[in-house]
């Protein structure tokens, strides 16, 4: 007989109450089930159940699939409590032989919980021993739950999860996962997988939650798989808060000839990644096709101990050569806090995008909105380049920008591409300052994870951008009123052998370096050729400020090449002078060792009067317990004195130097009693305050704050 032709039947189940589905013997297991077989022609038909509640467990099963010409048909649970899945699995299959596009699953109850290893499944099935690939989309998969979402544990390989998949060889769109509940959970190797190994797009994975979308020790994946032809759909993950622990990963990817998709993320409240959590676009080895951009907005962002947002084209891995497309794009913005801090077995808390060796495609750029950034305690941002074409930029907007405790900004290149630029504005201050104690640097996550081109050992917080190869070293540009180094924080855009890079700051009010700390664009760190890079800080109505003996610098030196530029611009510069060579002192140098000296211009009003004074007076210079308020100068009766009235003309140009007074002189007269027998007292509140006249220096050369005495 030949085979059937027409359409197959649906199968709709109402109860009131529990359906309870479970077990299975040998390969058969319980439950519903609804196909267009081998040969026929038809649409498979529909499988619709509502109940109070619904468990399907022990192996059991509701399919509905095709292996002939023809749809396959739609499944529907809807329970007006919880919907249990444990260790059983709803499935809408194109099977090997089929030829038409899967059905959907859906699922509307107050409650879902897969438990080990169940799943919800749409997929085009690859090739069988005697059957060829399907040929036909998956079907999509649609839960709304009011209340949780709770999908856990796995077994063996199989995790629970939802999953919708275009398998190899085969012809057809995967399938999108799409999830609407109050609040989501997945942990213990549970997974959400949205992919195609066949020619067609891979479906888009959507989770919304009113409340928290919580990932512990689970997946989201959205993949090309190698041997695909298509690109890679989204993720998008909208929920109140949404938290990633123990490893979690939230991926999209390409592996084979295609797009990877973006991540994007909205949270009401707080994205927060801990315990070597994950976040990554990557065009992996063997990949043609561009990453996908990551997109975070939230009111809060938290990366601690180890948590990484990554977008990556990878290096050569497994016989495969290294991907052919450019990394995508890191867009973070937040209203409140960007706190990204802590290390974890090594690896470093941060943000990264990069291209690395052997590979083709330009850096992703890293771009973070937020009121304020902190980079804590080993956290990093970093664009690196390891090919021949240009590292991704860092861009930072806040108000209060703070890197501490070994906290850095990188970009970097090690071959021929240039590195990217890091650009800085806040509006309120930036603080680089390292802790004393703090001597870990850990910059470098495992070899299959990322790669960092070049592992910093020293532990300064602060900026980076640097060349080990031909490629030209980035730019630094930071825009603040205020910009404090302490504690070796730094200012960095050196090269082994390329000419530094340029850094320009643009000061509103105070640089303020203490502590060893630098800004430096020198070159030929490697002893080898480059011209130093310039430095160029505009503070028209700002100070320059270090001290002296704390030896901190800001030098554009070269070895061989030619010394950079320095051009500062500002209302003083006080405790840090050009000198021709660097010293033990705060230093301003642009030499050279073998090559011609750069230039230092100043463009300051003349201190020299005032950082000469300063620098000679002792610890305290005003004794403020010797201060009353209507106190006067007079000579003393017992010992012949002088005393000079600079009044508002202000300090000598040096101590020792007389300047006239503005104020008339008369000669000099006794004291009568009632002034120099009065007995002194401490002002107390309620007293009146007397303004002084003018600065009196005494004859030990202390000076004070005082006025005439009446005669």
């Amino acid at each position: 007989q030949s085979a059937g032709i027409g359409n197959a039947g649906d199968v709709n189940v109402n109860v009131t109450g529990v359906v309870d589905i479970a077990g299975r013997r040998d390969t058969f297991p319980s439950g519903i089930r609804s196909t267009v077989g081998t040969g026929t022609i038809g649409n498979g038909g529909n499988i619709t159940v509502n109940a109070g509640s619904f468990n399907l467990a022990e192996g059991a099963a509701l399919s509905a699939s095709t292996f002939g010409e023809g749809k396959a048909g739609n499944v529907t649970v809807t329970a007006n409590d919880t919907v249990s899945l444990t260790d059983a699995n709803i499935f809408s299959t194109v099977q090997a032989g089929g030829v038409g596009n899967g059905g959907n699953i859906e699922i509307n109850a107050a409650n879902l919980t897969l438990r080990d290893s169940a799943q919800l499944q749409t997929s085009t099935r690859e090739a069988s021993d005697t059957q060829s690939a399907g040929i036909g989309n998956a079907g999509d998969v649609n839960v709304n739950v009011t209340g949780v979402v709770d999908i856990a544990g796995r077994r063996d390989t199989f995790p629970s999860g939802i999953r919708s998949t275009v398998g190899t060889g085969t012809i057809g769109e995967g399938g999108d996962i799409t999830v609407n509940a109050g609040s989501f959970n997945l942990a213990e190797g549970a997974a959400l997988i949205a992919s195609t190994f066949g020619e067609g797009n891979a479906g888009s994975v959507t989770v919304t939650a009113k409340d928290t979308v919580s990932l512990t020790d689970a997946r989201i994946f959205n993949r090309v798989e190698a041997g695909g032809v298509g690109n890679g759909g989204n993720i998008t993950v909208n929920a109140g808060s949404l938290n990633l622990t123990e490893g979690a990963r939230l991926s999209a990817a390409t592996f084979g000839k295609g797009n990877a998709g973006n991540v994007t993320l909205t949270a009401n409240d707080t994205v927060s990644l801990t315990g070597s959590a994950f976040i990554f676009s990557t065009v992996e080895a063997g990949a043609v096709g561009k990453g996908g951009d990551i997109n975070i907005n939230t009111a809060n962002l938290t990366l601690q101990d180890a948590g990484v947002i990554l977008t990556l084209t990878r290096e050569e891995s497994n016989n495969q050569p290294g991907g052919r497309g450019n990394a995508g794009n890191v867009n973070v913005n937040v209203s409140g806090v960007v706190d990204i801090a802590g290390t974890e077995d090594g690896f470093s808390s941060g943000i990264r995008s990069g291209v690395l060796q052997g590979t083709e495609g330009k850096g992703g750029d890293i771009t973070i909105n937020a009121d304020s950034l902190k980079l804590r305690d080993g956290a990093i941002l970093n664009a690196p380049t390891e090919n021949n074409q240009k590292g991704g930029d860092i861009t930072v907007n806040v108000k209060v920008f703070e890197a501490l405790n070994g906290g850095q900004v990188i970009t970097t290149t090690s071959s021929d591409g240039p590195a990217g630029k890091i650009t800085v504005n806040a509006t309120q201050k930036i603080i680089i300052n390292n802790s004393a104690n703090f001597s870990d640097r850990f910059a470098k996550l495992p070899e299959r994870v990322f790669n960092i081109l070049e592992e910093n050992d020293d532990a300064n917080s602060g900026f980076f951008v640097s060349s080990t190869g031909s490629g030209n070293t980035g730019n630094i540009e930071i825009n603040s009123p205020k910009i404090t180094l302490d504690n070796q924080g730094i200012l960095n855009a050196e090269s082994e052998s390329v000419n530094g890079g340029n850094i320009n700051l643009n000061v509103g009010e105070l640089l303020l370096l203490r502590g060893g700390s630098q800004i430096t664009t020198n070159t030929g760190t490697t002893q080898q050729g480059g011209n130093g890079g310039n430095i160029t800080i505009n503070a028209p109505n700002g100070f320059i400020v270090g001290f002296p003996k704390e030896n901190s610098d800001i030098t554009a030196n070269a070895f061989t090449g030619t010394g950079g530029n320095v051009q500062i611009n500002s209302r003083g510069i006080f405790g840090i002078e050009p000198r021709t060579n660097e010293t033990a002192q705060s230093d301003i140098t642009a030499s050279s060792q073998l090559g011609v000296a750069g230039n230092v211009n100043l463009t300051t009003p003349d201190n020299s009067d005032i950082q000469n004074s300063l620098t000679e007076l002792p610890q305290s210079p005003i004794d403020s317990e010797a201060l009353i308020a209507s106190s006067c100068v007079v000579r003393s009766r017992e010992r012949n004195g002088t005393f000079f009235i600079t009044g508002s003309q202000g300090f000598p140009y040096r101590p020792g130097d007389a300047v006239p007074s503005v104020y008339s002189t008369v000669g000099v007269q006794s004291v009568t009693n009632s002034i120099s027998e009065k007995p002194r007292r401490r002002w107390k509140i309620g007293d009146p305050i007397v303004e002084p006249s003018g600065v009196y220096r005494l004859e030990n050369g202390q000076r004070i704050l005082s006025r005439e005495c009446s005669r």
